[in-house]
């Protein structure tokens, strides 16, 4: 939906209220794309109760996918395109992920595109106490988005999910995971 964006730039809307007053003084556009950096301090020039700023993400999946078909594996594709939000920069997120391509390292275990998508909400919601609450709800929101990634595939082993689509004579689905990952990461970040 928000496809072609460079990295280096994400979408600020401001509409106008009832009010019908514009959302900048001097600028009767009712959007405008400034820089990531500018985006982390921009506040909106009029009050908020007379103009409401919404912050789109780019199309996440697009990037994750299109990452996953330079070579990146399945983790990297996943965590990466989120180094933004996660406050990374994408040679460390590559780094850190590099590990569970493959079901981890190639053991064909847990799927690498499911194991990016828990470090991004790790990142984002993840807990550091050790009260059993939040460990509670952190596991529920993760649980709640496999089986988003599953409903599709039915798994989330990658030797299955690669010997079903061999069975079913299809291509490898490691590029479609990746971007099903990054799509219900993206909807879960953008609804915090």
């Amino acid at each position: 939906m928000f496809g072609g964006f460079s990295s280096e730039f994400q979408r600020i809307f401001c509409e106008e209220d009832a009010d019908g007053l514009p959302p900048f003084k001097d600028d009767e556009e009712k959007r405008r794309e400034i820089s990531r950096k500018d985006a982390k301090s921009f506040s909106c020039p009029q009050p908020l109760n007379k103009v409401r700023c919404i912050t789109i993400m780019e199309n996440k999946r697009k990037i994750a996918m299109d990452m996953f078909a330079q070579g990146h594996n399945c983790a990297q594709a996943v965590f990466a395109a989120f180094a933004d939000e996660i406050g990374m920069d994408k040679e460390q997120a590559l780094q850190l992920a590099s590990p569970f391509g493959g079901g981890f390292a190639q053991m064909r275990e847990v799927c690498g595109a499911l194991s990016g998508m828990f470090m991004v909400v790790g990142m984002k919601e993840g807990f550091t106490s050790t009260d059993p609450a939040e460990k509670a709800k952190l596991y529920e929101i993760l649980r709640e988005m496999e089986a988003q990634f599953s409903a599709k595939h039915k798994s989330i082993n990658c030797a299955r999910l690669l010997k079903d689509a061999d069975d079913a004579g299809l291509p490898k689905p490691c590029g479609e995971l990746v971007g099903i990952a990054a799509e219900i990461t993206q909807k879960r970040l953008e609804s915090l």
